[in-house]
């Protein structure tokens, strides 16, 4: 993704209340430093997982290297193998208990 399509990207997962000063200065920064620095999303804006917002508190520059190792599959804490955040069973039994208050 190049150009115009990346920039509606990026604007699409964008939060109105981001701090687009600090995050155009992340991007200078690492212009300074040349090119074998990028400009990472911490937690990918795309991901079968999870998906990211394009904010300045999900951006760090690192290496260029590591970022195309990288690619949009980890992220901090990331767990290995996909995992059910909550028990259903524990829902459901809420659900009934709470079916029986009524």
């Amino acid at each position: 993704m190049r150009g115009i399509e990346r920039y509606y990207f990026h604007k699409s997962r964008t939060p109105k209340w981001a701090n687009k000063k600090r995050i155009n200065e992340t991007y200078r920064a690492s212009k300074y430093l040349g090119k074998d620095w990028h400009v990472d999303h911490i937690v990918p804006l795309v991901n079968p997982r999870v998906c990211g917002l394009h904010c300045e508190d999900n951006l760090e520059i690192i290496l260029a290297s590591v970022n195309l190792a990288k690619g949009n599959y980890t992220w901090p804490d990331m767990w290995n193998e996909p995992q059910e955040l909550f028990d259903i069973s524990f829902l459901i039994e809420c659900n009934n208990h709470q079916m029986k208050l009524l």
